[in-house]
């Protein structure tokens, strides 16, 4: 390291020191409420409660216990000892997501644009909305019309992986691994424009071997990451890129590498279609998608807009990383839980078969358009329990903008206090775990068996805590696309993709689990599979060996 770069490493070492000295001894010099607030112990000074809620498989029970024990809010330590609010009490969740209070949690605001680059889910304020303004047509139903068929294509290629498997004799197949694939190919050609030729089985995809390491790298270096809005922001772009380059961990340089590739990846691609959208309509039709794909219309709508509503070239491509990183895992991710559900379900599994054969039958044999595929009520009935029960990002934060109360739906008792109290004093800059999964299974909401996967709750009017509980979601009552300004924009584009794959994938094939392999997932950033060996440890590698068969004697 050079004099310079040793001068400066200095102070920063020392302030990020004094930083973290304070952390600790903060919340018992200069206590708020939130020290108040009921929720477990056994923190550890420097990761607090993020062990306990990242743990693997035992972290399921933590969770749990969080909502159990502590109702909808509970106090828990961050990094440093950090008090931290978890909520799923639907009240407080209405007032975090809908009023102007709370926005994006300061940490990703400062890690996504050093990594992604400024897209709509590392922007706030008035960036923000001027970027969802733009993003949020080139997501309408019309243009989700556009891509059925773009995207029959794509399950009718894994449909043939399958059936390849089989007849060579892998019965048992990696479904995890296929269905990363299969989502990284649908964000290409229906997002990007562009096929990464991501299901050809003679190659290994080397842009989705960095792609799906970065969810586990990026839970390895979480108690580093918190550390983003004060280090994030030192220095010019060259000096933090030094700094990275120097830093002597491996994970760090892992994501370094996976952001590099990404960036790559989407400026190749971009130059692309940038120059196709010069030439002419004539030059997209010999495109991916012909010019039917997200980033195309996202593009054209962009160079049409007024010059103060249109985005710069760095923010077109961050959309790009944003669309793979926010696409790829969480479809992947819930696509999984859902034939692993299916398997462990035959019955179930049974039933949708007989709805999907039934309605291609009474399409004349043919696949079916886009309303006709939605409007399928037992595999809608699939689709949302699935997501009720597995929503793919379990739990994401937020912070206090300003100084508000947060209503309680539930009073509580503080620590020393005798009184109940319905409104929880919160101060600017207290950070707030929103518990996805929590809000979608808790009890008094749902019912009795809302830790059970039943799609048949979806094909009958929903017990009416549900509807009182007025949960500020955007879709069917829960949290999963959470809702607001911060709702999952992307919704209906996985909607598509989730239903067409099950379609197809069922209506050929039966999946279930072979005799003897035990599966569990692990609570992460976005939970993973895995197995469980006959030492009663989970094998680190993710994996989702499911059994794989042809329905009755046909072959697709």
């Amino acid at each position: 390291m050079s004099p310079h770069m040793e001068n400066l490493a200095k102070p920063l070492a020392l302030s990020l020191g004094s930083y973290a000295l304070w952390r600790l001894v903060r919340p018992h010099v200069s206590p708020d409420e939130i020290t108040k607030v009921p929720g477990p112990g056994g923190n550890f000074a420097f990761a607090g409660h993020m062990q306990d809620m990242f743990g693997g498989e035992h972290a399921w029970k933590f969770h749990e216990r969080l909502l159990t024990e502590y109702g909808g809010v509970a106090k828990i330590h961050g990094v440093l000892n950090e008090p931290q609010l978890y909520v799923s009490d639907p009240v407080a969740l209405h007032h975090i997501i809908t009023k102007d209070t709370f926005d994006e949690d300061s940490v990703l605001l400062s890690f996504v644009p050093n990594v992604w680059g400024p897209s709509f889910s590392g922007v706030s304020g008035d960036h923000h909305k001027k970027q969802r303004k733009m993003l949020s047509p080139v997501f309408s139903i019309q243009q989700m019309r556009g891509l059925v068929p773009v995207f029959y294509p794509i399950a009718n290629e894994l449909r043939n992986v399958f059936a390849d498997e089989i007849k060579t004799g892998r019965g048992v197949v990696d479904v995890f691994d296929w269905m990363s694939l299969t989502a990284l190919e649908y964000i290409g050609r229906g997002g990007l424009g562009h096929s990464f030729d991501a299901l050809n089985t003679r190659k290994v995809n080397e842009y989705n071997e960095y792609i799906k390491t970065a969810v586990s790298t990026m839970t390895v270096l979480y108690p580093l990451i918190t550390l983003m809005p004060y280090i994030g922001h030192l220095g010019p772009a060259w000096f933090r890129r030094k700094v990275v380059d120097w830093t002597p961990i491996n994970a760090v340089h892992r994501l370094r590498d996976i952001s590099d590739v990404m960036q790559a990846t989407s400026e190749a691609i971009y130059h692309k279609k940038k120059s196709a959208l010069e030439e002419g309509e004539e030059a997209l039709t010999g495109l991916v998608a012909n010019g039917k794909d997200i980033m195309t219309t996202l593009l054209k709508a962009n160079s049409k807009a007024d010059e103060a509503d249109r985005l710069p070239e760095n923010e077109l491509l961050a959309q790009m990383n944003a669309l793979i990183f926010a696409g790829q895992d969480t479809t992947s991710n819930a696509m999984s839980h859902a034939l692993h559900s299916l398997a462990m379900n035959q019955g179930v599994q049974d039933r949708l078969r007989k709805e999907v054969l039934q309605a291609k039958e009474d399409n004349g044999g043919q696949e079916l358009g886009y309303d006709a595929l939605i409007a399928l009520p037992y595999l809608d009935a699939i689709f949302r329990e699935t997501l009720r029960m597995y929503p793919p990002s379990a739990i994401v934060w937020r912070q206090s903008v300003k100084d508000t109360v947060l209503p309680l739906s539930r009073p509580m008792k503080l620590a020393g206090s005798k009184e109940e109290i319905t409104g929880l004093p919160v101060k600017k800059g207290t950070r707030v775990i929103i518990s996805i999964m929590n809000a979608n299974r808790d009890k008094r909401v749902w019912g009795e068996d809302a830790f059970e996967w039943k799609p048949d709750r979806w094909l009958k009017p929903l017990p009416e805590t549900v509807t009182k509980a007025k949960m500020p979601g955007i879709y069917s009552s829960m949290m999963t696309f959470l809702g607001g300004n911060r709702s999952c924009i992307g919704m209906k584009f996985a909607e598509l993709e989730m239903k067409m794959l099950l379609f197809v994938l069922i209506e050929n094939f039966v999946f279930s689990v072979e005799e003897g392999t035990e599966i569990t997932w692990t609570f992460q950033v976005l939970q993973q599979p895995g197995i469980i060996g006959p030492d009663g440890k989970v094998d680190p590698r993710s994996q989702l060996p499911l059994k794989i068969s042809f329905v009755g004697d046909g072959k697709p």
